[in-house]
């Protein structure tokens, strides 16, 4: 029986993934706005063996049967989406294997206008899944990155990690971007709870000892595993749903979430686990540079409708099943204000 529903679930996923001439909906945005985006990708991997991480579910002749054509196929789907998206100024990234298929990503016909730089150091994860982050020269330089250990899992290795990238924008602004990926939910919420806090504590005190988080501009994007109201995000990284005295943060994801929308669909419950959030200076529009509330990117070619759970993302893969799809997670952005009406010029 469960074989069965498998094939199901395939059927339905693949369905879905063919199906072409579905609009896809524009960025809300207003004039004198750009994007700043986040997308967990799910599995970024090429197709040739690695003998430093685990990739061996991502290789010919592995159960998913990784390929060539499947690389290419998602390749391909991953910059439709960032395409659609209006080619986001900055663009977060989790889940790629290395710097060969952000290399491959962003010479995509559908990325070349954009012209992407690349900000990616590889991790001491086991299985190689890291974050990156695009950028688009014309807007953004990045001065230096460095990663910071997610969870303090004892030992030499600090396996997964969290890239900080600093820079800054072409009208000056100095700028920081924390790209995440948290610790996952695996073995229950409450068992890994734990996890989750020690990646918001060590990137807490690791911005407060690099800079004045009441002055600097600081962005926070990435996959949580913990919504905004969980724990993790609300008391240890302190990010609030507005900027109120409280919080050291403001979470441009905390309306969506209370609105019930999510970028994660599990079990038939979605989700806020993408989110994006800022320093508190960025919540300040006089001078025309600050950042509004962060949006789930829903488009009908990633999703489709799991015939238990409802509409769910599209995925690739599930268990030992390529199903073709986008990503098991939806992504999410936000508008930047780089400027005001009075004032074309960056």
């Amino acid at each position: 029986m469960r074989k069965y529903l498998y094939h199901l679930l395939a059927v339905f996923c693949l369905i879905s993934a063919c199906k072409s001439g579905a609009s896809w909906p524009e960025p809300e945005l207003d004039d004198h706005h750009e994007i700043i985006g986040f997308y967990n990708v799910e599995n970024l991997f090429d197709t040739i063996a690695d003998s430093q991480i685990n990739d061996s579910e991502f290789l010919p002749g592995s159960r998913l049967d990784w390929n060539s054509e499947k690389y290419l196929k998602k390749l391909d789907q991953l910059a439709t989406v960032i395409e659609k998206m209006g080619h986001p100024v900055v663009m977060g990234l989790s889940e790629i294997e290395n710097r060969q298929v952000l290399e491959d990503l962003v010479a995509q016909p559908a990325l070349k206008e954009a012209e992407y730089e690349i900000a990616h150091i590889n991790s001491s994860d086991p299985r190689g899944i890291d974050c990156a982050l695009l950028y688009q020269k014309g807007h953004f330089l990045v001065d230096s990155q460095y990663l910071v250990r997610a969870y303090n899992k004892g030992g030499s290795n600090p396996g997964r990690q969290q890239l900080i990238v600093e820079g800054r924008w072409q009208n000056g602004k100095a700028t920081t971007f924390a790209v995440n990926h948290w610790p996952s939910r695996r073995g229950g919420v409450d068992q890994s709870e734990h996890k989750r806090i020690s990646a918001a504590r060590n990137l807490f005190i690791t911005l407060f000892e690099r800079h004045d988080l009441d002055e600097d501009y600081i962005i926070i994007m990435g996959d949580f595993n913990d919504e905004p109201s969980n724990t993790s995000v609300l008391k240890t990284l302190n990010a609030g749903p507005e900027p109120a005295k409280d919080y050291q943060f403001v979470n441009l994801s905390f309306p969506e979430f209370t609105a019930g929308k999510g970028s994660y669909n599990y079990r038939g419950n979605w989700n806020m686990l993408d989110q994006i959030i800022v320093s508190k200076p960025f919540t300040h529009c006089g001078d025309g540079f600050c950042m509004q509330d962060a949006k789930v990117y829903r488009a009908p070619d990633l999703l489709f409708r799991h015939p238990k759970f409802g509409l769910s993302p599209n995925r690739t893969a599930g268990g030992p099943n390529y199903y073709g799809g986008y990503s098991d997670h939806l992504p999410v952005y936000a508008p930047i204000q780089f400027q005001t009406a009075s004032n074309t010029e960056m």
